[in-house]
């Protein structure tokens, strides 16, 4: 027997991305906080959840976007900002394995993901493979 939420429930849809986005299930999450934005389209809190789960997705273009609204319809929320200065610091440590390395697949990226924290207590992390730099903490 599943759990069965309202559709037109905000805190219970983006509860579930959440939960959707700790197992992985970044496409699911995105539905998820896609469907919550239709009912509350200037929700910053919404927008900068979307912008973590496309950046795990590896959609930084769409991502940045998605954290810049959030800024827009908030400039103070703590977490578009936190989120924001996570994807800066990652293309730092990026930027500075190309330049050591040269071009190539040197550096991994995810977001650090723990069962049961929220996407608001989570930071982006990279890792050089050739230096072992590594950006962003838990």
């Amino acid at each position: 027997a599943g759990i069965t939420i309202s559709p037109t429930s905000v805190p219970a849809l983006r509860a579930l991305a959440r939960a959707l986005e700790v197992d992985g299930k970044y496409g699911d999450a995105l539905q998820r906080l896609d469907q919550a934005l239709d009912l509350r389209p200037y929700s910053a809190p919404l927008l900068s959840d979307r912008g973590m789960v496309l950046h795990s997705m590896g959609q930084d273009k769409e991502a940045k976007k998605a954290l810049a609204d959030a800024r827009k319809k908030d400039p103070g929320y703590p977490e578009s900002l936190l989120y924001q200065g996570g994807m800066a610091r990652a293309e730092i440590v990026t930027a500075r394995c190309r330049l050591a390395s040269g071009p190539g697949p040197n550096v991994t990226r995810s977001s650090t993901t723990s069962r049961g924290a929220s996407p608001a207590s989570e930071m982006v992390r990279s890792k050089c493979a050739p230096c072992g730099t590594t950006s962003g903490a838990s």
